[in-house]
């Protein structure tokens, strides 16, 4: 049943995205600040991570300071180039959450190298609102959204997980090209790349996150189904730029 539920969360927050873009700047940014809470809210129990509490406000934190940052930098030449800037920032952020942590600090390895895991997936997502950007405009996301979210419909069959996995990857490229067909034909190998690519990222996250220790909260189902649509923000605009300009 939880399979059932993060699937289907995945592709209504995918739809979100989608009908934001469509929306404006303001209202895509807005979705996207609402991903990230629900990565951040189940994030830290997703890895047993000591400290939830610090450690959720840390992905939370990483994740709106990138969406704010892309928003000043859209417009830029090399908008991405900004963004390393922040990388070692929230590297920062992470070790000053684990000072702040009280002693004794049981699992300091796992606390560090989880949050600071969960603070890169939330600054992924801020490459969404790049996406526009492109040449493929707004039908860029809607391709993009369409792949992870086809791609995490397999999920809730009772398959094994490679089976499920394959199948995501080849379901959310089959649906970014359908998308790319009717939104955007002329930039069909566009579409093309970033089915794969964003398929290949939900399907090979799903994966990940179906083995991760924590327990099925439903915070828990929730911040796995976010994390896909968060982490694939970034590789649709960076395929996006690269085939289609």
């Amino acid at each position: 049943m939880n399979a059932v539920l993060g699937a289907l969360a995945s592709v209504a927050l995918a739809a979100l995205v989608a009908l934001a873009a469509y929306s404006g700047t303001t209202v895509l940014a807005a979705a996207l600040a609402l991903i990230v809470l629900c990565l951040a809210l189940g994030w830290p129990a997703l890895f047993g991570l000591p400290g939830p509490g610090g450690s959720g406000v840390a992905v939370a934190i990483a994740g709106w300071a990138g969406i704010a940052l892309a928003v000043v930098v859209q417009e830029r030449v090399r908008p991405l180039a900004w963004f390393a800037a922040l990388l070692a920032l929230v590297v920062l952020l992470a070790f000053a959450r684990e000072i702040a942590r009280p002693v004794p600090r049981d699992g300091l390895v796992e606390s560090l190298t989880g949050t600071h895991a969960g603070e890169v997936v939330a600054v992924l997502a801020a490459g969404w609102l790049l996406v526009p950007r492109t040449a493929l405009g707004t039908a860029g996301v809607l391709v993009g959204a369409v792949a992870v979210a086809a791609a995490r419909l397999p999920a809730a069959l009772p398959w094994s997980g490679a089976l499920t996995g394959w199948a995501g990857l080849v379901t959310g490229t089959l649906a970014a090209v359908v998308a790319a067909r009717l939104a955007v034909p002329a930039q069909l190998g566009a579409g093309l790349s970033i089915g794969v690519a964003v398929a290949g990222v939900a399907a090979g996250l799903d994966r990940l996150l179906t083995g991760a220790p924590g327990s099925r909260g439903a915070a828990v189902v929730i911040a796995s189904a976010a994390a896909p649509v968060a982490a694939s923000g970034v590789v649709a605009y960076a395929v996006a730029r690269l085939f289609a300009g």
